[in-house]
């Protein structure tokens, strides 16, 4: 939300640009993990990664500033993408007038069929990887791998989106991720879970990047960060059931 109402021109860029942190997390810490639970155990690495959350997380957020406020005019030196980007917003709609919408009910629907993939994967690929035969370590690098094209993904696709538009990206996301689903169901060797994590990360990356700039074009930004905090809510409640029924 602060990220939606810091930017207006390439919006969806810098909102990948943003969260491509994650995915570089994603590539380090699987492989760290790895070797902090085989020198010491998992509770002893739970107590090293607090510490890192606290000083990474906490501290920072604690100088991040408001967006100032200011008036913006369509003088002849903005540039183009501006003036786009500022005749995209919309009417701002509150979270009651949002619910009463279709759109808002389809939007929470289909980023939680994303979220069921992301975190069944997330949860189940390495112990997958290891049941084919594979090593434990070798699990962690598909693990890697996600993370790092992830964040290939993020920034790609967040400057793709701003070009081709968040709809057109997040349809590209759900395409590569079908896509290497179907290639996931007859992968055995290590090259192949390596190229789906890489097209599924793909997908991951275009469709995260957008979240939240597409619920601010169609939605407004005077009520972003209620609304997107409800569709996450909803979203991530049909993506929690992912793990579950995805182990079963």
């Amino acid at each position: 939300t602060s990220l939606a109402k810091w930017f207006t021109a390439n919006r969806t860029l810098m909102t990948g640009i943003a969260m491509a942190a994650n995915g570089f997390g994603q590539l380090i810490m699987p492989l760290i993990s790895y070797r902090l639970i085989a020198n010491y155990d998992w509770r002893i690495s739970y107590i090293i990664f607090g510490m890192i959350v606290f000083a990474l997380i906490f501290v920072p957020a604690l100088f991040l500033k408001k967006k100032q406020t200011r008036d913006v005019t369509l003088e002849q030196d903005t540039p183009p993408s501006f003036k786009k980007a500022i005749k995209r917003e919309v009417d701002d709609l509150s979270l009651k007038e949002a619910m009463r919408t279709r759109l808002f009910w389809m939007i929470i629907f289909m980023l939680g069929v994303y979220g069921y993939c992301f975190l069944s994967l997330l949860v189940h690929i390495a112990p997958h990887a290891i049941e084919i035969g594979l090593s434990a370590a070798t699990a962690s690098t598909i693990l890697s791998l996600m993370g790092g094209a992830l964040l290939v993904g993020r920034l790609g696709f967040g400057a793709l989106a701003d070009r081709i538009g968040n709809k057109k990206s997040i349809l590209i996301g759900f395409i590569s991720i079908l896509i290497s689903l179907i290639w996931l169901i007859q992968a055995t060797e290590t090259w192949e879970l390596y190229l789906f994590a890489i097209i599924f990360s793909l997908g991951l990356g275009s469709i995260s990047s957008s979240q939240s700039p597409m619920v601010a074009d169609f939605f407004g930004l005077k009520f972003h960060g209620t609304i997107f905090g409800a569709i996450g809510g909803g979203t991530v409640a049909l993506g929690a059931l992912g793990p579950l029924i995805t182990g079963y």
